[in-house]
């Protein structure tokens, strides 16, 4: 009698827990809308200026060797670091794009890779920054239209970052392809194959065209061949990207290629203090100096200290070199243009030295 009273008191078994889901249900499902996030990258920058410094630091990083970290790293004669800016049309007289080329130190991730929306290839220690979020962000806030060539010796990569292919029910679109040389044959009749397969491609190509698909495939095509000749022939790894009909969505005052160029060429030695003097870099085919500083400044005096960030100062034995961390550089200097008697600090990154504030 005592055991069923105990029983009855007892409060019944509560019911197994239902078996997981394999796939949610489609009403817990968000719906991505791939034409407002490309809108959505496009004001991501207040300046044309900010757009372009971002695809010049996923340049530099891609073209960067670990090595440059070494204060006695001297560039190799078959790696000379190259990285071009330029007008980009099939008429001088009538340039409305950009392009920035450049080598790479090592084999250039796939273009599925570098165009995936959720991913950026920045795991690595020795990549930060390459082929990043900021490609996609840039480009989609200086053109409607761009093209991404890749050149990783005998494979060639050819991918497209378009407004016109987003939809508002589907996830970004940004597609792309390879294909090798000696296998799929010249580059026109590889284009051709995959403009054949590809209804996004051929209405790109068009696009690219003023509405002629074959005038579209011959600017295609003069871009692969620029992989392979000058200075770029015999490089194994070439990065490529071309901006069609540039404009900025934030710049009343934008007025061109030209003119956009010519302030990049004035601002990009003040927004970087690192680039080493054997770099190649070129604006409008003319050579910048990034000497803004050490040229400006007076009785300009540089030293050089390491940061742990595992160890503080003043407890670690090291403290004044300290085995572990990074190397800094630190410039003191008067400015004779400036004469409001206030000090200023600028900080920048310690790789490529971009102006961080």
């Amino acid at each position: 009698q005592q055991q069923q009273q105990q029983q009855r008191q007892q409060p019944p078994p509560l019911p197994p827990p239902p078996p997981p889901r394999a796939h949610p249900r489609q009403e817990e499902l968000a719906l991505v809308n791939g034409l407002g996030m490309w809108r959505s990258w496009g004001r991501n920058f207040t300046s044309p200026i900010l757009a372009l410094l971002d695809l010049f630091d996923n340049a530099m990083d891609a073209t960067m060797p670990p090595e440059i970290d070494d204060p006695n790293y001297k560039p190799s004669e078959n790696m000379m670091v190259r990285l071009q800016l330029d007008k980009e049309t099939d008429n001088e007289r009538d340039a409305t794009g950009i392009m920035m080329m450049n080598n790479c130190y090592r084999r250039i991730p796939p273009l599925v890779e570098v165009l995936s929306i959720h991913k950026s290839c920045k795991g690595d220690t020795d990549q930060i920054g390459e082929n990043g979020v900021g490609v996609k962000q840039a480009c989609a806030a200086l053109s409607e239209l761009s093209f991404v060539f890749t050149k990783n010796r005998n494979e060639l990569g050819l991918g497209i970052l378009a407004e016109i292919l987003q939809t508002p029910t589907e996830a970004p679109y940004l597609p792309s392809w390879n294909f090798i040389t000696e296998q799929d044959g010249s580059v026109h009749y590889a284009l051709t194959q995959r403009i054949n397969d590809s209804e996004a491609l051929e209405e790109c190509v068009k696009a690219y065209g003023d509405g002629d698909l074959e005038r579209g495939l011959d600017r295609l095509e003069k871009h692969f061949r620029r992989l392979n000749t000058g200075v770029w022939a015999d490089q194994d790894y070439v990065f490529l990207m071309v901006m069609h009909k540039i404009r900025h969505t934030g710049s009343d005052a934008f007025k061109g290629p030209k003119q956009f160029l010519e302030m990049v060429h004035s601002e990009l030695p003040r927004n970087y203090i690192h680039i080493p003097v054997e770099f190649d870099v070129q604006v409008l085919g003319k050579r910048l100096d990034f000497q803004y500083w050490q040229r400006r400044l007076i009785e300009l005096t540089k030293f050089q200290s390491r940061l742990d960030p595992e160890n503080s100062w003043k407890d670690a034995k090291d403290w004044d070199w300290p085995s572990k961390g990074y190397s800094v550089n630190i410039y003191l200097g008067f400015d004779p243009y400036r004469s409001n008697g206030k000090a200023s600090l600028y900080i920048y990154s310690r790789r490529s030295g971009r102006l961080i504030k």
